[in-house]
């Protein structure tokens, strides 16, 4: 069963994410971000090249750079691991 937005409308409760493509990370990231619960986690394949030990490629790398480090980086999101190639980031919503 292939897992898509369409599917998640009767159970939007999504848990986790993985996001992989090289090409594509933003594109996936734009379409999956909003079905992530509080304290869902997704995790970004390839996207630690920046980073001391980390690896892999650098269009994922500088998409997980802009959303979520830095001082742009997204509001109610935060790196909660990284290792080797992949970047774990948390949907953490700040209190109004």
């Amino acid at each position: 069963m292939r897992l898509t937005p369409g599917r998640l409308r009767d159970d939007p409760r999504l848990r986790a994410a993985v996001v992989g493509s090289a090409l594509g990370v933003l594109k996936d990231w734009e379409l999956w971000h909003g079905y992530v619960v509080e304290g869902g986690t997704v995790v970004l394949h390839d996207a630690r090249a920046s980073q001391p030990g980390g690896r892999r490629l650098p269009g994922p790398t500088a998409v997980v750079d802009r959303l979520f480090r830095g001082p742009r980086a997204l509001p109610d999101w935060e790196i909660a691991a990284g290792a080797d190639r992949a970047v774990a980031v948390t949907c953490a919503p700040r209190a109004a």
